[in-house]
C-alpha cells in the first residue's frame, strides 16, 4: 500500500502520490500531482499532472458536481 501526502490552503488540496498504471502487458510507476479546488457546497474541480522521470506524460481535468436524487 502507498502513500500520499497533501496539504490543505483555503478551499484548494494538493495530493500528491505514486501510482503503478498498467500499460497492455507493462506496467508505469508515475508521479501524480494532484490539485483540487471546492468550488462550493456542491462543485469540486480536479486538475492532476502525471510525470515518468519529471517529464509530464499526462493531465486530467474533472469536475465533479453533486446531484440531488
Amino acid at each position: 500500500m502507498g502513500e500520499a501526502t497533501g496539504v490543505v490552503a483555503g478551499n484548494a488540496l494538493n495530493w500528491r502520490y505514486d501510482l503503478v498504471v498498467p500499460v497492455g502487458e507493462s506496467e508505469y510507476q508515475l508521479h501524480f500531482d494532484d490539485w483540487m479546488f471546492r468550488q462550493d457546497d456542491d462543485r469540486l474541480f480536479n486538475i492532476t499532472s502525471m510525470r515518468k522521470w519529471g517529464i509530464e506524460v499526462g493531465k486530467v481535468t474533472l469536475f465533479f458536481q453533486r446531484i440531488d436524487q
